[in-house]
């Protein structure tokens, strides 16, 4: 937009600029050459400041404004017309849009006493004459200042608001990142504990195999012994012994059998949850105060909403809010487990439930339990909602 604007700005110019330098050439026959050298001098003045030092190199800039100004005045004591009034006009417009408002104005005043001394020589005196003209020009010039005074505060405007939504995507990619990396690590964390877990079954398994085993053959062979020193009762003994442990063995072994298929107590819950703050610590540089109490059995499905609410919570507080702290807990209240996760973000006075609290309300409500959300301008977003604990089966 803003580019838009100044091409615009610069076509009208050269418009006005060539009518003018057409106009001067007409009305003054004898001096034809000296006039389209002149113009043409300003206009090079004119296209190197707009195209070739468009930036913020204010020295050469003001260079430039001398020099065309200089030409303007040479113009006016050539030509036979007022088109110097008209070029003056430009000089303001460029000085508004490119310089500093004190800098603006001091030029302004300066082009207005150059226009009334080349007025008051080309009417021969006539101060009469030079005030008429000056009546009409100043509040041109002035005008003229104000309009683009306004355009210069609207692109202004325009620029800022562009680099802030730069900001704000840049932020939320961030953010984005930051979520899709906590999730990430939560997979992997998932994954390695499960791994882990699986690992000890199968340890256990071994071990228990083995040890029952041994035990076993010890007994056997006990009783083979005894059965050969005709000690019947002492043998029976041992064999019921050896019964005994095969029996214990199965047992353990099915227990540990039975975890492997339906992968409960798998992944150590808490663990997944202390190694997502920290992760979250880590990467956002933020605070995470927790209070999570580890004695109370999290049941399978409730599992997977506290960790989607926690996860959505730290995203959101981090990506809208702003936040730097935090403070979670996931404790027993009442006979319910209690999650609650504030941040100390900048917070809202109208609460619009995105598709991630959309989906972790409904969730919560399909295990019987409510979720409260809360929020006022500068005072944070707390997310909250209680389940009713549900013993081991």
């Amino acid at each position: 937009m803003e580019e838009k604007i100044k091409k615009s700005i610069l076509v009208i110019d050269y418009i006005v600029l060539i009518v003018a330098m057409i106009v001067s050439t007409l009305v003054t026959s004898e001096k034809n050459l000296q006039i389209l050298f002149i113009y043409g001098v300003f206009l090079y003045s004119f296209t190197f400041r707009n195209y070739y030092i468009y930036s913020n190199k204010k020295r050469f800039k003001n260079i430039n404004y001398i020099i065309e100004t200089i030409s303007i005045i040479s113009i006016a004591v050539m030509d036979n017309s007022f088109s110097y009034i008209v070029i003056f006009a430009i000089i303001v417009e460029g000085m508004v849009l490119e310089l500093e408002m004190k800098f603006s104005l001091i030029g302004l005043m300066i082009i207005n006493i150059l226009v009334f001394i080349l007025t008051h020589v080309k009417v021969f005196g006539d101060y009469s004459k030079s005030l008429g003209v000056m009546i009409v020009v100043i509040p041109l010039y002035l005008l003229i200042y104000l309009i683009f005074y306004l355009v210069a505060y609207l692109i202004k405007q325009n620029r800022i608001i562009e680099n802030s939504l730069k900001e704000i995507t840049v932020k939320k990619l961030e953010k984005d990142n930051l979520y899709d990396n906590l999730k990430e690590a939560y997979e992997k964390i998932e994954s390695i504990t499960t791994l882990k877990e699986r690992n000890r079954i199968a340890a256990e398994i071994h071990d228990t195999v083995g040890h029952t085993l041994t035990t076993v053959l010890i007994e056997i062979e006990a009783s083979k012994r005894l059965m050969n020193k005709d000690n019947k009762d002492k043998s029976i003994e041992k064999l019921n012994l050896a019964q005994g442990q095969v029996r214990k063995g199965l047992n353990s072994i099915r227990s540990s059998v039975r975890l492997l298929a339906d992968g409960s107590d798998i992944l150590n819950f808490y663990k997944s949850i202390n190694a997502v703050i920290n992760q979250c610590e880590i990467n956002s540089d933020v605070t995470i105060e927790r209070e999570i109490n580890e004695n109370i059995f999290i049941h399978e499905e409730y599992r997977d909403i506290i960790m989607s609410a926690l996860m959505e919570g730290l995203s959101n507080g981090l990506r809208h809010g702003n936040s730097n702290q935090f403070k979670f807990k996931l404790i027993e209240e009442m006979g319910k487990v209690l999650f609650k996760l504030k941040d100390n973000g900048k917070g809202t006075g109208v609460i619009l439930p995105g598709f991630g609290l959309k989906s972790i309300r409904l969730r919560v409500e399909e295990l019987e339990g409510e979720l409260l959300v809360s929020s006022r301008a500068e005072s944070g977003f707390t997310l909250s909602f209680k389940l009713p604990i549900k013993a081991k089966e």
